[in-house]
């Protein structure tokens, strides 16, 4: 199963639109309700327990923002480097992928 990460509902709901269309069923979308939630290594005592078990890749789908919004994590860059750092926090040991939507 694929967990598929984003930031909120609105995503969610197009994620499952989208992929139903193309038929494709193996996978589950967890919103978190914001990108600084997403890039949070707190926000995923949940998950990392349900880690193997109840999925085997993630996909993190999120904007970049613009940097001038926020300096640490906006802006593709910096939006790179979070998720970077994060998946490398996570340690999860499975396949994981990103995508981060930019203008």
């Amino acid at each position: 199963m694929v967990k598929i990460i984003v930031e909120g509902n609105d995503d969610k709901k197009f994620i499952e639109i989208f992929f139903k269309d193309l038929k494709l069923d193996n996978f589950e979308v967890e919103k978190m309700g914001g990108k600084s939630n997403l890039l949070n290594i707190y926000k995923y005592d949940k998950l990392s327990s349900q880690k193997g078990l109840k999925f085997d890749k993630v996909l993190f789908l999120f904007d970049s923002d613009f940097e001038k919004d926020d300096k640490k994590c906006g802006g593709l860059v910096n939006s790179t480097k979070c998720i970077d750092n994060l998946i490398e926090e996570l340690n999860w040991e499975i396949k994981i992928d990103y995508y981060i939507f930019d203008k």
